[in-house]
């Protein structure tokens, strides 16, 4: 009898268990994942799982739940005051890392700073504990509320509101695993709830039987889905935009710098160098997010990784300069690396292509040795590979060379980096000098001089327009738009140091912060650009450009501020210029240990509610020894009740946000920027037969595609035509389309 009795009350905690511990996953787990909080996973679900079976333990041995009650508020009040300072980091993290994600979408909400002086171990392990101390009282409301009350609405009440926020408000969604675990917890609470309500232990039977069935289920879907590591090829993406730019080219009369359809397909595999960087017809900073690479680096920090410098402009793009150094400077790569390793302290980098075998090799400052060969324009890996690795010596300057190979590379250099044309040279050389510019300052000083002007001369903007045709690029940029991105400001200072007489060349690559002994992945979202100088006696130092802020009328300080981030949302970091070997007047590195700051980077830097109560009796706490075992009995009307205000009501505010958002896009930029958010619109509309004429379709394509400004005329016609297809869509769409098209799709 007594045994019976054990599995008796054994079989509803069983079921009470899983429960509560599948709900603690549907809760917690689409916040983490959608909002990049740093915690670690494996402690937070093993302290979950150990505050579940506390917690269930408690609610049911009924004559010990008081007491176990009072020592799990003591505990949690305990941590509270022990670890006060690493919750308050914690918090902090959480909080900013939050507000930063929604920030990115809700025009109300400000980013918030990330503490300063924390480092990752610390960051992680203060968010971590927070969210365990955050789990404590929801799990406490889920035992209480399954397990005590076998009811089912208050833990759909609580848990409704962050997969909501994750799925709503959200660019980003939670991972897939995480929204199977929520739709889970809400399956298994709600299939058995009549029986659980009659006879606990009939559900928790039901529930223990639905659980192979709906892990099966959810099991078939990850199986079926993509994986979240899945990298989709860099391919056609690359393919679209070369065919735009041929079609364009080819529209306007041009095509002296676009590829042929054969070109085009022959560098689909997006691990070719770039020999060219056509500049003069570039437009707004257009990313897609692809996974394009994968690193290893033991220390991790920033890390710039060059992939080509090219030294020779021509007006319209950027190339690799005349000729080749001189055979008797050969192997002066291998003076270079010789000098860093006699600094010591090399690390270990190692690289994937995820788009398949590279003829390319990104290298990091300042390499020692490794599996590529390093050339004057790019380096390329040993053999035909997607991986390869280096060793390179974190240095913030480049170690001084004494060889005389440096010396007939020098001359070569310093002929062969500052070529330009004359009439741009005259042009720059007078911008400088109406800035301040001492050409005859030393070459470092010259170097911090001209890097504080282009940041100061010009605002980040990744929507920064084309230049006109017959403007040249960096003029036009210096002097008239005073807009642009990493591009923009490197090739406005590589061109300015040319100008006066300094070697330079204009590097693009990736800015990557690598997380320290993990594989880190990198997306086309961290291209940049930046410049490289040759100091004489050292070599190439790169220096970071990329200013953040407005344009002002300022002469250069010889001491110029680190330059702040760039407010856009997909703006490179800016950096402080790396310290120059000799320079007295050039802007110093962050200070930082190697294991912050890799080689000769520039551094950049729930309301409370009351539970539900017992026939209108106390607050939810568990009775005493002899109290009845009334239960809450929730009919399934109410729970739908309650479902369906909460999904409409997060409609609604999906659909206000989005046609907050359209409205914005529709006003933001100039004509051609409208036509385009206009013309993406009507795409949209297409679906329900809405088909834009050829004359609209024109526009669009001017509006992408062409040198030529976009008139008022022209943008008013496109948003009278998308109003009137918008209006003739309410007017004749079925209800229920209609429906769905204002508060499912949030088209109308």
């Amino acid at each position: 009898g007594a045994a019976m009795t054990g599995r008796a009350k054994a079989l509803p905690a069983a079921g009470g268990a899983l429960l509560v511990f599948l709900g603690l996953l549907g809760t917690l787990l689409p916040v983490v994942t959608a909002f990049s909080l740093p915690a670690s996973l494996p402690l937070l679900l093993g302290a979950g799982a150990l505050l579940t079976i506390y917690i269930v333990t408690m609610f049911s041995v009924r004559r010990l739940a008081w007491v176990l009650l009072l020592v799990l508020v003591a505990a949690w009040a305990f941590v509270c005051l022990r670890w006060q300072a690493l919750l308050r980091v914690g918090a902090q993290v959480t909080i900013a890392s939050v507000a930063n994600e929604l920030a990115l979408g809700v025009n109300f909400i400000s980013e918030i700073a990330l503490p300063a002086g924390v480092s990752a171990a610390e960051q992680a392990a203060g968010c971590t504990l927070f969210l365990v101390m955050l789990a404590a009282p929801v799990l406490l409301l889920y035992g209480w509320s399954i397990v005590y009350l076998s009811a089912a609405a208050p833990c759909v009440v609580v848990s409704l509101p962050f997969f909501a926020v994750t799925m709503v408000l959200m660019d980003k969604p939670p991972s897939l695993f995480s929204v199977l675990c929520t739709l889970a917890f809400w399956a298994l609470l709600l299939l058995p709830q009549t029986t659980r309500r009659a006879d606990p232990r009939r559900g928790a039977v039901l529930t223990l039987v639905y659980f192979p069935i709906v892990a099966a289920l959810c099991a078939v879907v990850l199986l079926l889905s993509p994986r979240e590591t899945y990298v989709r090829p860099a391919w056609p993406d690359v393919l679209r935009e070369q065919l735009a730019e041929l079609r364009s080219a080819r529209q306007d009369g041009e095509g002296g710098d676009v590829p042929t359809l054969l070109e085009t397909v022959e560098r689909i595999d997006a691990s070719r160098p770039d020999e060219t960087v056509n500049v003069s017809g570039l437009g707004p900073r257009r990313t897609t997010g692809t996974d394009v690479l994968e690193l290893l680096d033991e220390a991790g920090g920033t890390l710039y990784l060059r992939g080509s410098a090219l030294g020779r402009y021509d007006g319209a793009a950027w190339r690799a300069p005349d000729g080749e150094p001189p055979a008797e400077a050969g192997g002066i790569a291998q003076v270079t690396a010789a000098a860093a390793a006699a600094q010591g302290g090399a690390r270990q980098l190692e690289l994937r292509h995820l788009s398949g075998e590279t003829q390319l090799a990104y290298v990091p400052y300042y390499v020692v040795a490794g599996e590529g060969e390093l050339g004057e324009s790019y380096a390329r890996p040993l053999e035909r590979t997607d991986a390869y690795g280096w060793t390179y010596v974190p240095l913030e300057a480049p170690a001084a060379v004494e060889d005389a190979r440096e010396l007939l590379y020098r001359a070569w250099a310093q002929e062969a980096y500052t070529a330009l044309p004359e009439d741009l040279r005259e042009q720059l050389r007078a911008l400088a000098a109406a800035a301040g510019i001492d050409a005859a300052a030393p070459r470092e000083t010259l170097v911090a001089q001209v890097a504080a002007y282009v940041r100061s001369a010009a605002v980040y903007d990744s929507e920064a327009a084309r230049a006109p045709a017959g403007t040249d690029f960096i003029l036009y940029f210096l002097t008239e738009s005073r807009r642009g991105y990493c591009v923009h400001f490197a090739s406005a200072a590589t061109a300015m140091l040319q100008a006066l007489d300094v070697p330079a060349r204009y590097v693009s690559g990736y800015l990557v912060r690598a997380e320290a002994g993990a594989w880190t992945t990198v997306t086309d979202d961290d291209a940049h650009a930046w410049v490289e100088v040759y100091l004489d006696g050292f070599g190439w130092v790169p220096v970071e450009v990329t200013g953040s802020t407005a344009p002002q009328e300022l002469s250069p300080s010889p001491e110029p501020s680190p330059t702040a981030e760039p407010t856009t949302a997909t703006a490179e970091p800016a950096a402080p210029t790396p310290e120059l070997p000799g320079a007295t007047d050039a802007p110093q590195a962050t200070p930082g240990g190697a294991a912050d700051t890799a080689p000769g980077q520039p551094t950049p830097e729930g309301a409370d509610g009351e539970a539900p109560t017992q026939d209108g009796g106390g607050a939810g706490v568990p009775a005493g020894p002899g109290t009845g075992t009334a239960r809450a009995a929730i009919s399934p009307l109410w729970l739908l009740l309650l479902l369906v205000p909460a999904a409409a009501g997060a409609l609604v505010l999906r659909r206000r946000e989005a046609l907050r958002r359209r409205a914005e896009r529709l006003r933001r930029g100039d004509n051609a920027a409208r036509i385009l958010a206009a013309w993406r619109e009507l795409q949209r509309l297409r679906r329900y037969g809405v088909q834009p004429t050829e004359a609209l379709e024109q526009i669009a394509l001017g509006a992408r595609f062409s040198n030529h400004e976009m008139t008022d005329e022209q943008r008013e016609q496109v948003f009278r035509f998308l109003e009137r297809e918008q209006a003739r869509l309410l007017r004749e769409l079925p209800p229920l389309r209609r429906l769905v098209a204002r508060y499912v799709l949030a088209l109308l």
